[in-house]
């Protein structure tokens, strides 16, 4: 469960609001405050917003996530019957699959990325650490990373959407740079569950384990963790794997478990060129 993504970006402009007798409801719909924060923040808003997120895992396989944007007041549920953006009705009330279904609209993840697009990423870059991190997976140069690099501090379980038709522009893949499991463990129902919108076989997006021969560490905990320490782990002798929640009581704070995962559209052939060159894990998760 992530409880505020984006937390230190709502208080930094509540606390500017002059008028302190507005409730948070009335700020957030105001379409200047909505206009700040797209400038403040990048766009649009129905990704960078500030986010809640929960994701279900049962016996290690992924059931579904749900992601919620107090700006938009739009909630995203990704699970077996594909994935949904639905508004948050005002009124307290109860709401169910059947609904979000029913009355929702689904959201596709093409798949397809053009030659100029593939490089296109966001991930964290926030301090020296992730700089580091990232650099020594050898997936591009720095300069490649500063020509390429679209958002250098994105909220952590919207990112995936960035994949989605909700983005204005298509991007290449995104990354979790040895960031926190409750960062990106709500992006893997969405690598589990996506189709395309003409076509619903395969799904459109794959997903990568990192690791390096020397990881960096961030409070103690590796960043990029070997095949060895993965939370990843296979299903018997099949290539299909599970989270190894197995693995979670020995840490003494589990949410402090990290990872470097990349998520990217199946046609994207340079990204899988380049895990393929350095033998990074696919992670194709089980399906029950």
């Amino acid at each position: 469960m992530t409880p505020t993504d984006r937390s230190s970006k709502i208080k930094e402009m509540l606390m500017s609001i002059p008028d302190k007798t507005k409730t948070v409801s009335e700020v957030i719909d105001d379409p200047e405050f909505q206009k700040k924060w797209e400038d403040m923040s990048e766009k649009p808003m129905r990704i960078t917003g500030g986010f809640s997120a929960v994701t279900c895992v049962r016996r290690g396989v992924h059931i579904f996530s749900v992601i919620a944007n107090y700006m938009t007041r739009r909630l995203f549920l990704a699970f077996d019957a594909g994935c949904y953006c639905f508004s948050i009705p005002r009124e307290e009330r109860k709401v169910d699959f059947d609904e979000i279904t029913s009355t929702g609209n689904k959201i596709f993840f093409n798949g397809r990325v053009s030659n100029n697009e593939v490089k296109k990423f966001t991930t964290y870059m926030g301090s020296v650490d992730y700089r580091n991190n990232f650099i020594d997976s050898g997936f591009m140069t720095e300069k490649d990373m500063f020509d390429n690099l679209v958002y250098n501090i994105p909220g952590g379980p919207s990112r995936v959407l960035y994949l989605s038709d909700l983005q204005e522009f298509p991007m290449g893949f995104i990354m979790a740079n040895g960031e926190k499991i409750t960062e990106w463990i709500h992006w893997l129902p969405y690598a589990r569950f996506t189709r395309r919108n003409y076509n619903q076989g395969d799904p459109t997006l794959q997903l990568f384990e990192v690791y390096h021969d020397r990881p960096w560490a961030k409070d103690n905990i590796l960043m990029s963790p070997p095949p060895t320490y993965s939370i990843f782990k296979p299903v018997g002798n099949s290539k299909e794997m599970v989270i190894d929640v197995g693995r979670f009581p020995s840490y003494s704070n589990p949410s402090m478990i990290r990872s470097t995962i990349i998520i990217c559209p199946v046609d994207n052939q340079w990204s899988t060129r380049v895990v393929s060159q350095y033998k990074y894990r696919a992670i194709c998760l089980y399906a029950e």
